[in-house]
């Protein structure tokens, strides 16, 4: 079933992110050591961002519990990661000498904004999942949303931060342009609410989201 499988793509996308913004913080040298090492980072972190628009591009389009609800913010879901994916394929053009006009052209304050933006509608989406919960199975799904739902909101918290520093000290509007103190209290956070996400994505891999 693609959707299962697009769940776990998904899942061990996050969990790259997760490894890498880490190792960005903790030992930054270490992901600046060469450039075969800036561009591998560059490629998992587009790969990553595709697998979770797959995964919303997959329920969207399966609407697997059959419910108008839930189309709405998981097209908004995909199409904020898909702004993410811009913005990566923007950050390995430059790795790679190209400056397209279509880029070069953006603010700073949109390249900024989009991380928030895909967060923000990564929490409408999961804020819709209630609307399953009717019927057959409806506990169960509950036991694996809910904190799910509360991952999303650390991260969007997280993005928030993330966004005010940019505004506050404009340089670098990603997770590395944070100071290190507050990047390194905010990893932990990071962790606990996208591994929250992990955790309802290997359920929709492991049981197809309760659906027989």
């Amino acid at each position: 079933m693609l959707l299962r499988r697009s769940a776990l793509w998904a899942a061990l996308g996050i969990g790259i992110v997760i490894v890498i913004r880490t190792l960005g913080v903790l030992t930054p040298a270490l992901l600046r050591a060469s450039s075969l090492v800036v561009r591998l980072s560059a490629f998992l972190l587009l790969a990553s961002s595709l697998a979770l628009f797959l995964f919303f591009v997959v329920f969207h389009r399966q609407n697997p519990y059959e419910r108008e609800e839930v189309l709405t913010p998981s097209y908004l879901a995909a199409v904020g990661t898909g702004m993410v994916i811009v913005l990566h394929l923007k950050n390995i053009f430059l790795i790679y000498g190209f400056h397209p006009h279509f880029f070069s052209s953006w603010p700073r304050q949109l390249e900024a904004s989009i991380p928030w933006v895909a967060a923000l509608f990564t929490l409408v989406y999961f804020s819709s999942w209630p609307e399953t919960m009717a019927g057959t199975g409806g506990e169960d799904r509950r036991r694996y949303v809910t904190p799910a739902l509360w991952g999303a909101l650390i991260v969007l918290l997280v993005r928030t931060v993330v966004l005010i520093n940019f505004i506050l000290k404009p340089g670098v509007p990603w997770f590395s342009g944070l100071p290190r103190l507050t990047a390194a209290v905010l990893i932990p956070v990071t962790i606990i609410g996208s591994g929250l996400i992990v955790r309802f994505l290997l359920w929709i891999y492991r049981t197809g989201g309760g659906l027989k």
